[in-house]
């Protein structure tokens, strides 16, 4: 078995228990898909953590609308540091704070095949934001970050730009829906101007008033898609 997916099953922390003893002993699974109503905790993600790194070929996580608060997304963070296949982690709704950002962050420092990170619909915040961003240069394999519906404001938005303008491989960060002010989005847009490989920049339903010139401006200099 390459793929499992058990969302919305009530697995629980003793399933998940279960499962994390399965995963550490298989040289095969790639994704495992526990989004929804699964109750998970912070003792089910701390084994998850666990057994990643030892899962040779596992590439995905899915913990999507699981609400394991901030000290259950730090545990994930051990797995994304510990591990050298882990590729995407959904971290949607799950009660993300700007410290278990930060955390995340520091282990994009460390990690060597971390490509996207979905923290949707959390409470990252500006400071959260900066965190992350400290990381991004420095996690060369890292392409996108989704961090719609997080309060992000004007700092955390430069914080992601100066990481842009550092990491070549960074493709795409979508920012639908925070608070990032006119600022933010001229220094997003002078970031994206200057990265030849960025694809896509989304800050849909943000205050930028003024800032919306330099993203029209970037729209007619660059080939990514810039929506706003």
């Amino acid at each position: 078995m390459r793929s499992l997916d058990l969302r919305n099953n009530h697995v629980g922390t003793v399933g998940a228990l279960f499962l994390s003893a399965a995963l550490e002993q298989s040289s095969s699974m790639t994704s495992l898909n526990l989004s929804g109503t699964n109750q998970l905790t912070r003792d089910a993600l701390k084994a998850l953590a666990r057994a990643i790194p030892t899962a040779s070929a596992f590439a995905s996580l899915n913990v999507a609308h699981n609400h394991v608060g901030s000290e259950g997304v730090q545990e994930l963070a051990h797995a994304v540091a510990g591990s050298k296949s882990l590729l995407e982690l959904h971290l949607g709704s799950t009660g993300t704070d700007c410290k278990a950002a930060e955390a995340l962050g520091t282990a994009m420092t460390v990690s060597g095949s971390l490509r996207l990170l979905h923290l949707w619909d959390n409470a990252v915040a500006g400071e959260g934001a900066a965190g992350l961003a400290r990381g991004i240069p420095l996690c060369p394999s890292l392409h996108g970050l989704f961090l719609a519906d997080n309060r992000i404001d004007t700092e955390g938005a430069r914080a992601l730009a100066v990481a842009i303008t550092k990491s070549p491989s960074f493709k795409f960060l979508d920012l639908f829906r925070n608070k990032v002010g006119p600022q933010g989005a001229v220094a997003l847009a002078a970031a994206v101007g200057g990265s030849k490989g960025f694809s896509r920049l989304d800050l849909c339903k943000n205050p930028i008033g003024d800032g919306a010139k330099a993203l029209r401006n970037l729209r007619k200099t660059h080939n990514a898609l810039v929506e706003f």
